[in-house]
């Protein structure tokens, strides 16, 4: 299943995994060309880390967050098509989104 978000010329789509939204990610196209602004909120509780892999696996974005708090962060996406991979990690719990941005 996919969400796709949509701005004036580029989209982005976003697998919906099963696992309950626990961050609340959205991911939308950001106003600058080939990145995408991620909003996510980190809840009361151990630091957390956020990081973005691009499609050859390789870390692209690399944050650990000390403070609960919303968050939104710009993240550069070099390759049209590819799938990247969002992955929040608090504790135990660990969330994943792939998404891709497309002309």
């Amino acid at each position: 299943d996919i969400d796709i978000i949509i701005n004036n010329k580029e989209k982005v789509s976003v697998s919906k995994n099963s696992a309950k939204d626990f961050f609340k990610v959205e991911i939308k196209p950001s106003s600058l060309d080939g990145f995408v602004d991620i909003n996510f909120t980190i809840p009361k509780g151990e630091p957390a880390e956020v990081k973005v892999l691009n499609h050859k696996n390789e870390e692209v974005f690399y944050e650990k967050i000390e403070k609960q708090g919303n968050y939104s962060r710009t993240v550069p996406v070099l390759k049209k098509k590819a799938e990247y991979t969002l992955i929040i990690r608090q504790g135990k719990t660990e969330e994943e989104k792939r998404f891709s941005l497309n002309y």
